[in-house]
């Protein structure tokens, strides 16, 4: 291995650390939906930043709309939403170091790389966003004569 590919995988190793860590960090945003919540202001903090969605003719909302937000169930949403992804992000960066450190030492097919593939098909596989149906004999319905 060269030591230009060698600097290159140990950098993008020191940068999936330091994604890790930053990611642990990142547990914490859920606070600040929670915080709004307990002060009941989530509706004028939504109306008041650049980030969420407004339209140019419709700036006037009323009292009753901001005072009948439902503040505690989109804190939740959120921070669950967040938890959610953090916790996924923290996994495919684990993942990818581990495989990049076995990778450096020059052990390309390892049991290890193996295992931790299969740790990573097996959480996307038991997403229910990707759910596959079977198929016999490794033939496509479409494609075969009897469909």
């Amino acid at each position: 291995m060269t030591k230009s590919l060698k600097f290159g995988l140990n950098t993008i190793i020191v940068l999936g650390y330091l994604g890790i860590a930053i990611g642990y960090f990142l547990f914490l945003t859920p606070l600040i939906f929670i915080i709004h919540a307990v002060h009941n202001n989530t509706a004028q903090t939504i109306l008041n930043s650049q980030t969420f969605l407004s339209l140019p003719s419709q700036h006037q909302v009323t009292a009753t709309a901001i005072n009948s937000f439902p503040n505690w169930p989109y804190a939740m949403i959120m921070s669950i939403g967040i938890i959610i992804t953090v916790w996924s992000l923290i996994i495919g960066l684990k993942a990818l170091t581990k495989i990049l450190d076995h990778i450096s030492d020059q052990n390309y097919l390892s049991q290890a790389n193996l295992g931790e593939l299969k740790v990573e098909s097996t959480k996307i596989a038991l997403s229910p966003y990707h759910e596959r149906p079977e198929v016999p004999n490794n033939t496509f319905p479409a494609l075969s004569s009897t469909a």
